[in-house]
């Protein structure tokens, strides 16, 4: 498992951020990052939150490491209606945050939806897929120049 300072260099690696970048938008200096990097010092709570966004992951990807993948649970046709898909959408140069749920047995109605601005005809197939198959969890999680799109399978009860 990874130190907390490994993770934030990774993460700010895959997101194609220097150390200088990622203090720029941070509003610390390069030195505090190169700090947390090390495990020298860690970013207070209040920072946390946005380092997280600021790195397109959660804080608990930050603190515990690696995005979770999707779940493949088998499970029952009912178990599958008894889910549903939360769709969230942010896109912060229009000061919008959006969160869709919609009951997976609704899912092909959803298709010339709101998802049809984030996810091509095949993406959807291709998700609508993973869904009626019992996969469970964050299935797109993605950042694309500011705009965030998280879709994610959950039960009724989650």
């Amino acid at each position: 498992m990874n130190t907390i300072g490994e993770n934030i260099s990774e993460f700010r690696k895959n997101a194609g951020l220097t150390q200088e970048q990622l203090s720029e938008k941070m509003n610390v200096t390069p030195q505090a990052v190169s700090k947390w990097e090390c495990d020298q010092s860690y970013p207070d709570i209040e920072s946390l939150g946005r380092l997280a966004d600021v790195l397109g992951v959660s804080a608990d990807n930050i603190i515990n490491g690696k995005k979770r993948m999707p779940e493949v649970q088998s499970s029952t046709p009912e178990d599958v209606e008894r889910r549903i898909i939360v769709i969230h959408v942010s896109e912060p140069y229009a000061n919008s945050k959006t969160t869709a749920r919609i009951p997976v047995k609704l899912i092909s109605s959803a298709k010339n939806s709101i998802l049809n601005k984030y996810v091509s005809e095949e993406e959807f197939d291709l998700l609508n897929g993973l869904i009626e198959n019992g996969v469970t969890g964050t299935l797109v999680d993605v950042d694309t120049e500011g705009v965030k799109v998280q879709i994610e399978v959950v039960d009724y009860d989650s």
